[in-house]
């Protein structure tokens, strides 16, 4: 069971995955100790990676959109979503749907 310290030190890894033990116990109060025994805790449970998330718009692709895609040939247009080059995220919602993410520089 998750404790509010859990989600202290959650709180702060989402804010920075690279963040130390010694900072997140400065930022939650905790003693380092404290800190790198729930953390230990919840690698082995409850975090499954750490990532890194960019910033789309400093990378120079400011535009994002969503798209919900009906198709009739999934395969085909799954496998095109993927090779493209904009597309960030990608989900298959139903058998003939695609719920995609794309980062754009211009509307052009």
């Amino acid at each position: 069971m998750l404790t509010e310290k859990h989600f202290a030190i959650l709180t702060q890894l989402r804010k920075d995955a690279r963040m130390s033990l010694a900072r997140i116990s400065r930022e939650t109060g905790m003693a380092t100790s404290t800190v790198f025994d729930h953390y230990q805790q919840l690698a082995a449970e409850a975090i499954i990676k750490h990532v890194a998330l960019p910033d789309f718009a400093r990378l120079g692709y400011p535009l994002r959109k969503r798209f919900l895609v009906r198709t009739k040939d999934r395969r085909a247009t799954l496998d095109w979503l993927r090779a493209h080059p904009n597309v960030n995220d990608l989900a298959r919602v139903d058998t003939h749907d695609a719920l995609f993410e794309a980062y754009f520089r211009d509307v052009a």
